[in-house]
């Protein structure tokens, strides 16, 4: 993809039945798709780019019902030519995140959610809620300790309702874990995109130290 003249990648778009989703790359190795706006969403990122080929996919206007929104961004996917991938969801980001690991489970390796804005009991979607049982995608949460939004304890709600989750609590973040604690957020995150089930913070603590 080429490059902006600051050296950063150059936002570019595909088509998905007749949709427009926005797409921005950066990295190289295995590929993750980013969900999830915001500095938050930036942050994570640019982090994971350092060991990864991190895809930004945005719908550029609505697309109807989440499943709806879902497809589009497996379409974008399809379109790039990625057919394995982890997926990272941030803040907002998680529902589609979630919604896209369930409609696609057999391309997907891993799936992360940060400081998820919703969660079982807790804002969630029923729909997609009722579905999370399906879910057999390893997943991972992130949440900084520090997280006094409406949405902080979310990582537990997943634990109980997911197959395979685990749960890391960050000392001294905030909701946007990756702006506040950069190495602490790449050195979780790619430890599980890497190891997936084998994954063994979780084994020793919930929480990661500074």
């Amino acid at each position: 993809m080429p490059s902006d003249p600051a050296g950063g990648p150059k936002p570019a778009a595909v088509e998905v039945d007749g949709r427009r989703v926005g797409v921005r790359e950066r990295g190289e190795g295995p590929a993750v798709l980013a969900l999830g706006d915001g500095d938050g969403s930036a942050a994570a990122e640019q982090e994971l780019a350092a060991q990864f080929r991190v895809v930004a996919l945005r719908p550029e206007y609505p697309v109807g019902t989440e499943l709806d929104g879902a497809r589009a961004l497996a379409g974008a996917a399809r379109a790039l030519r990625l057919d394995r991938f982890s997926v990272l969801g941030v803040d907002a980001g998680a529902v589609p995140a979630l919604w896209l690991a369930l409609e696609v489970q057999a391309r997907v390796e891993r799936l992360v959610l940060v400081s998820p804005a919703a969660a079982p009991g807790a804002g969630l979607d029923p729909e997609l809620e009722g579905r999370l049982a399906q879910l057999a995608v390893p997943t991972l949460v992130v949440e900084g300790t520090d997280d006094r939004t409406a949405s902080a304890g979310a990582g537990r709600r997943f634990q109980e309702r997911l197959r395979t989750c685990f749960q890391v609590l960050v000392y001294e973040a905030g909701p946007e874990v990756a702006r506040d604690r950069p190495t602490a957020f790449a050195s979780v995150v790619g430890d599980f995109l890497h190891w997936g089930e084998r994954f063994t913070v979780s084994h020793r603590s919930q929480a990661l130290n500074p």
